[in-house]
């Protein structure tokens, strides 16, 4: 199975994780690649065949075809989703 990793997951990798070491393209890539390779599907998302997959406390979102799977984002490890999702319940509340 082929697995594509798209540059907006490597950006989005960079800006959720505050790792000083900056790893490579390729570091990150093969990082992703064990998430969906090692990890459990959570929970489905928005689009046919897509869900969120964890993998020792780290999450992206991918999509399923029969002969790839490509990743389409970085959800950051369940500390960053947390303090993420409560952002977003503040702005509801205040638009609201």
């Amino acid at each position: 199975m082929h697995i594509v990793v798209k540059q907006h997951v490597i950006d989005q990798y960079r800006n959720k994780t505050f790792n000083k070491s900056c790893p490579s393209d390729n570091d990150i890539r093969q990082l992703i690649r064990n998430i969906i390779l090692k990890g459990t599907r959570v929970c489905p998302r928005p689009g046919q065949n897509t869900y969120k997959v964890e993998y020792q406390n780290l999450a992206v979102v991918a999509r399923y075809y029969k002969d790839k799977i490509v990743v389409i984002t970085y959800l950051g490890n369940r500390k960053y989703q947390s303090w993420y999702n409560q952002q977003e319940v503040k702005k509801r509340l205040a638009v609201s």
